[in-house]
């Protein structure tokens, strides 16, 4: 990961993990974990505090409270508040036995740690900043195998991944083919019916030379709103990530020929999905399937 991520990433990986429908795909991370086995996960998102030497919490929806403990026995340093990071390991309960058994959970304060106890946490193996530098002691160690079947439901469909349009960016050489989910997509430009512009929404203006931006696709479908109503408007996206030079020759849309390989590199297009649907934030849906001839 060599470019920094303009805002924060929200990412969360179960390796091995698959979905069988969008109720899986939003259930809280707390109920995931009591009805799993362990899995190895990652999860991408902005500190909200710091407990300790290589404890801290991450911001997460979907986690009680909103927040989800990170220990990270190996780190060299502890990340600051506010700054995003891309954690990857063992997300599970643990017995107190084995909590008191790591100094990084013990030297939190026996208070704060408390409502942590019994709650699902994730012990990092990796952990990087949002520009790629590793904050562990070690050298990062390889995955641990997938799991044989899925360890949230029985379905061999891929589980669709949650990113910010900046993540995928980032991720996509790791997510490419897979299904995913932009949410806090702001459109930039409507190139055509079927060819969308995007970036991750922030209220912080991205650097140049750090845009990350996402090409989207709408296949077999079209817009049914005017691309006045849509630049600047925050949307949801759903569909398959793509690599640009996979977008390109699959076939599946029709490359824009205004988007040249210099203008791609002027603006900033880092990947491409092929979308599914294209929702408002309250799930409007703005596209609509083409009419085919019988």
């Amino acid at each position: 990961m060599s470019r920094h991520i303009a805002s924060m990433i929200a990412v969360t990986v179960v390796l091995g993990g698959s979905s069988a429908d969008a109720r899986d795909q939003a259930a809280p991370l707390e109920l995931q974990a009591a009805v799993t086995d362990p899995a190895q996960l990652i999860i991408g998102g902005e500190v909200r505090r710091v407990l300790g030497s290589g404890a801290f919490v991450l911001e997460d929806p979907r986690a009680d409270d909103g927040e989800l403990l990170v220990l990270a026995p190996d780190a060299e340093s502890t990340p600051i508040p506010g700054a995003a990071v891309i954690a990857r390991g063992l997300f599970r309960r643990f017995e107190q036995a084995q909590l008191d058994s790591m100094r990084t959970w013990t030297e939190i304060d026996p208070e704060t740690r408390q409502p942590f106890a019994a709650r699902p946490i994730l012990l990092a193996d990796s952990l990087t900043t949002a520009a790629g530098r590793s904050l562990m002691r070690h050298a990062i160690l390889p995955p641990r195998p997938l799991a044989r079947r899925s360890p949230i439901v029985a379905s061999r469909e891929p589980a669709s991944i949650n990113l910010h349009p900046g993540g995928l960016a980032q991720l996509i050489d790791e997510v490419g083919g897979r299904p995913v989910t932009l949410r806090r997509a702001r459109v930039i430009a409507v190139i055509n019916p079927q060819v969308l512009l995007i970036e991750s929404a922030s209220p912080l203006q991205a650097t140049i030379g750090m845009l990350d931006r996402v090409l989207v696709l709408i296949g077999g479908a079209e817009l049914r709103v005017d691309a006045g109503s849509l630049r600047g408007a925050d949307v949801h996206v759903a569909g398959t990530a793509r690599t640009l030079l996979g977008a390109q020759v699959s076939g599946e849309i029709a490359w824009p020929r205004e988007l040249t390989p210099d203008m791609v590199k002027r603006l900033e297009i880092r990947a491409a999905v092929l979308a599914t649907s294209v929702r408002t934030a309250d799930g409007v849906e703005l596209t609509r399937r083409e009419e085919r001839p019988d």
